[in-house]
């Protein structure tokens, strides 16, 4: 799963869930060391979730929805 499956304007501005949960809204695409991250809003602050394909429970890009299945403390700076 990488930059060759969406664009950024595919998941620009999509809706970033861990499960259930409401993360926030991806405002880019980052790579750092060979991974895709997604840079999301949360909380006020920008945070780096990893764009890993195991965590991908859901990807829904007409509406506008990534649902991850996030390691525990991930989201924790």
């Amino acid at each position: 799963w990488g930059p060759d499956e969406f664009a950024l304007s595919d998941v620009l501005g999509a809706e970033l869930f861990d499960r259930e949960t409401s993360i926030g809204k991806v405002v880019s695409l980052q790579e750092n060391a060979g991974r895709d991250y997604f840079e999301v809003s949360h909380d006020g602050r920008r945070v780096l979730v990893p764009a890993v394909k195991d965590w991908l429970l859901e990807l829904d890009l007409e509406n506008g929805r990534i649902v991850m299945a996030l390691p525990e403390g991930l989201l924790e700076a």
